[in-house]
């Protein structure tokens, strides 16, 4: 069974990715993996392994005491789940290393700011996440309220659609979630527009789909047209794909709309390696 990796500092603000987390595991019952990552606060003097243990036993009560008040708050069973503690100096980078070693993991859930004031678990490292990970991430708002899961907007470039559009309903479509996608049209994209074929794709999921297009705005950047969509639409979730293999030079000048939604939005978003 694919497992989900989330990630938590015991910040209040954190608990809203737990509870997506959760709601959203029990749709296909799969399992939870919550971690917390603890930086060392100096070198280990005298017994080095005996002090890391008695760190890291504290931290293991401490997560799984955190993790069971949450399901309490939920007022629901818990599915199979599990409470891993990692020692590291880079929250992002100890995810990365863990789901690289843990090939089951097949989806990060992550809030956008955490309370940690050095160094945040939950953050800054949620862009560090999007831009940087091999496995799709769902970063969830600090301020998000546990709400119906009904639908994804799947916005697209149109560019690779029929690789993109399977990834989006192999998530959708086994988790009960309906598909409306959206893309902004512009001179560019007119003969991809011309070659969208709704039956196909409909066909293709085994249900009806909307499509949107939408004469792009160029006096806004996109993602402050995107945002416009998701308050006129309101979905459930926000699906994006991105590139991260931008030069250093894009990276600098051009920000990703996936990584700056991910700390405006108030609804939930899912990034997809492109």
């Amino acid at each position: 069974m694919e497992a989900i990796l989330v990630p938590t500092d015991f910040s209040d603000n954190s608990k809203p990715g737990l509870r997506f987390a959760i709601r959203l595991a029990a749709r296909n019952k799969a399992p939870l993996v919550f971690v917390h990552i603890f930086q060392p606060k100096r070198p280990y003097l005298g017994d080095a392994d005996a002090l890391r243990k008695e760190h890291t036993d504290k931290a293991q009560s401490k997560l799984e005491a955190f993790i069971r008040k949450v399901y309490n708050s939920l007022k629901v069973e818990p599915g199979q789940y599990s409470c891993e503690v990692l020692e590291g100096f880079k929250a992002d980078i100890s995810l990365l290393d863990y789901c690289q070693n843990h090939p089951d993991i097949k989806l990060i859930i992550i809030s956008t700011r955490g309370g940690s004031f050095v160094n945040k678990i939950l953050g800054t490292n949620t862009g560090n996440l999007i831009t940087k990970s091999p496995i799709p991430v769902i970063a969830i708002p600090k301020d998000y309220r546990n709400k119906p899961l009904h639908n994804v907007l799947y916005a697209t470039d149109l560019e690779n659609l029929d690789q993109e559009f399977q990834r989006v309903l192999d998530f959708a479509k086994p988790r009960g979630l309906s598909i409306e996608l959206l893309h902004f049209s512009s001179p560019l994209t007119q003969d991809l527009e011309k070659a969208l074929k709704k039956e196909e794709l409909e066909s293709k999921a085994g249900y009806p789909l909307n499509i949107r297009i939408v004469k792009n705005d160029i006096t806004h950047p996109m993602s402050k047209n995107l945002q416009q969509q998701i308050e006129k639409i309101k979905p459930s979730l926000v699906i994006l794909f991105t590139n991260q293999k931008r030069s250093f030079y894009e990276r600098l000048f051009l920000s990703s709309m996936s990584e700056g939604l991910s700390f405006k939005s108030q609804t939930p978003l899912l990034v997809f390696k492109k």
